[in-house]
């Protein structure tokens, strides 16, 4: 039997993953930012590696029409997805990875 228990842990540690993972999106934009306007990074065992990613376009044009050609029943919900505000393209951004310095593990 599934019990309770089982669901509402399961529940707290969704809850605590989307919590440290906000977090963790959070402080990598923030040493993003410090890096890339130029602040200092303290010595020691841990260096910040900043590097900007760009995505290769993708031609969304081609993929709507071939979806809707397939499949006319969904022409009118991905053309209120598309022109949704909330409907962003992600194409350019700052990666942040921290690696140890001297072979130093975590």
């Amino acid at each position: 039997m599934v019990t309770q228990i089982t669901l509402r842990e399961i529940v707290r540690l969704t809850e605590q993953a989307e919590a440290t993972d906000a977090k963790l999106k959070e402080l990598k934009a923030e040493v993003a930012k410090a890096v890339l306007g130029g602040e200092a990074v303290e010595n020691g065992s841990f260096k910040p590696v900043v590097s900007h990613v760009t995505r290769p376009s993708t031609k969304w044009k081609d993929v709507v029409e071939r979806v809707v050609e397939n499949h006319p029943e969904w022409a009118g919900a991905i053309s209120a997805i598309v022109k949704s505000p909330k409907f962003t393209s992600i194409s350019e951004f700052d990666k942040v990875e921290v690696k140890a310095t001297a072979g130093l593990t975590v």
